[in-house]
């Protein structure tokens, strides 16, 4: 690391991704692994942005679709389409995105606050933005992504599910 980066701060890794041609990223240390979109299975009365459950290694997890979350575009699914097994406060979470690309390197300095525009959804999703090459990168707040009640939700029956 060059003098000037020292006085820059501590470098941050996300894996930068895709979504509708937008590229995002994930703290890297919240990533478990990336898989693939053809385990998952639908789960009735569940918000839309829940694509459903798949069973990791014998735990399940909900899985959502994160086009749907942040209100963009929702295109068919590729063969690039995966799903990337993130830690947040209430556990494991399968986040459906469009491609998997890169680890991005930042410094603490690259990253800015998001701007308070867009939907009031999207906001609430994103915590940080920095520029890789020419682009902008949207870094998404992990813990936000889905709340402890939602990920409840998913996950227990309703009472007329469980007789």
């Amino acid at each position: 690391m060059s003098d000037s980066n020292k006085n820059e701060g501590e470098i941050r890794q996300y894996l930068g991704f895709s979504l509708n041609g937008q590229r995002y990223g994930l703290p890297i240390g919240s990533v478990k692994e990336i898989s693939t979109v053809a385990e998952v299975t639908t789960v009735p009365r569940v918000p839309k942005f829940v694509l459903g459950v798949m069973n990791l290694r014998g735990k399940i997890i909900p899985v959502i679709d994160l086009r749907v979350r942040f209100e963009v575009e929702v295109t068919p699914f590729t063969r690039d389409t995966c799903i990337v097994i993130v830690e947040g406060i209430q556990g494991e979470v399968g986040l459906v995105v469009d491609k998997v690309e890169e680890v991005l390197n930042f410094v603490e300095t690259q990253v800015k606050a998001p701007p308070a525009m867009g939907s009031e959804a999207f906001m609430k999703y994103v915590n940080g933005i920095a520029r890789f090459n020419d682009e902008l990168v949207m870094l998404v707040d992990v813990q936000h992504v889905m709340s402890f009640q939602e990920f409840q939700d998913v996950l227990s029956p309703t009472p007329e599910e469980a007789a």
